[in-house]
């Protein structure tokens, strides 16, 4: 089973937004780069999506949960700031399915810190980019390895 870990892809400068944050739209790259989700997922088998209720993560997956025949499920423990313990509790609940989760690089960050810390094997460096991937593969109650997948390009 694999869980992936979305960041949201890239979204409009918070500086030049005057609403509130989680309503932050994606960029124009950000909306390609939501629309390559789905090609470079094109040969996971996804059973669920699940995002963080910021409207810039919800836009990264909905293209990819259309394609499937999804809806995205929002999740209040994968928003901004939100606890890194409730977030890593939610990955760890998942692993016996394969799921889509979109959240924000804070929780990523702390998410894989502590993974690792916990022995988890991974390829390369912890990055987490906008719109990059990680995939997180299961087998029984446990993640196994961790495989950064970059941001899809153009």
């Amino acid at each position: 089973m694999s869980v992936y870990v979305v960041r949201h892809a890239k979204a409009g400068r918070s500086t030049a937004w005057a609403g509130p944050d989680s309503l932050r739209p994606l960029s124009g790259a950000g909306r390609r780069q939501a629309k390559r989700l789905v090609d470079v997922l094109a040969g996971a088998q996804v059973g669920l999506v699940l995002s963080s209720p910021s409207a810039r993560c919800c836009a990264t997956v909905e293209p990819l949960a259309r394609d499937r025949g999804l809806v995205v499920q929002l999740e209040s423990d994968l928003a901004e700031n939100a606890m890194p313990e409730a977030a890593a509790a939610l990955l760890q609940a998942l692993v016996d399915q394969d799921a889509v989760v979109c959240t924000h690089g804070d929780l990523i960050q702390a998410v894989l810190e502590r993974l690792v810390l916990d022995g988890l094997p991974i390829n390369g460096e912890l990055r987490w980019e906008k719109g990059s991937i990680w995939v997180l593969e299961a087998v029984g109650t446990a993640f196994v390895s961790g495989q950064y997948l970059p941001p899809p390009r153009r």
